[in-house]
């Protein structure tokens, strides 16, 4: 394999990880201001 496209291939890989992490990080966020602001 190109080198080039291991950097790709390691470069989205990354991003695909990021993301999930954001997507984690900002449901746990929104669990804890609904559990620390109830009924606003």
């Amino acid at each position: 394999m190109p080198e080039e496209v291991r950097d790709f291939d390691l470069s989205a890989a990354s991003l695909r990880a990021s993301r999930s992490d954001l997507r984690t990080f900002v449901d746990v966020l929104a669990d804890k201001l609904d559990r620390a602001l109830p009924g606003v």
